[in-house]
Parts: structure tokens; sequence; C-alpha cells
């Protein structure tokens, strides 16, 4: 993901039978660090309806993207899914 062709990423990580936190995660911050905010805040939205809980690496991800797009309407669901993760913000 961090090469730039998240395209690709997408792709592979589509292909996987199972979707574990590392994997959700490499997608979230991959997009972030591509400039592309609003597909790591999708893939983050998918990852919680996967049940999937964040850890505070995707989390960071997820506040990244939101400071990308200039979204602090996102600051409190930040707050919340990191509280409900178990971490303290």
């Amino acid at each position: 993901a961090r090469v730039g062709n998240m395209e690709s990423a997408a792709e592979l990580f589509e292909s996987l039978p199972t979707k574990d936190m590392v994997a959700w995660t490499a997608m979230v911050t991959g997009f972030v660090q591509n400039a592309k905010p609003r597909e790591a805040i999708e893939y983050f939205n998918s990852m919680e309806k996967s049940g999937t809980r964040p850890d505070e690496v995707t989390i960071a991800g997820f506040i990244s993207a939101s400071a990308q797009l200039g979204a602090s309407r996102f600051a409190d669901r930040a707050v919340e899914i990191a509280r409900k993760s178990g971490y303290s913000p």
C-alpha cells in the first residue's frame, strides 16, 4: 500500500479469504498516505461493519483522513471509537 498503487492493493485486499485488523489497517493507512482520505474512511467504516476492532494505528489513520478532508465533525466519532476500543484519547 505504501508504493502508491492502491488499486492493486485494493484488488489484493478483496481477494483475501479473511481480512484481519492488520489488513484493514494497511488499507486505511495506505489510502491516507496516498492522499485518498475518502477511501480511507470508507475502508474504516467497512472494517467496523465487519466487526473487526480497530487498533490505535487504525484510529490514527481515521483521524488523519478526517483531517485531510478538513472534516472536524469526525473528531467526536474518533474519540468515541477510541473509547469503545479501550483507548484513552
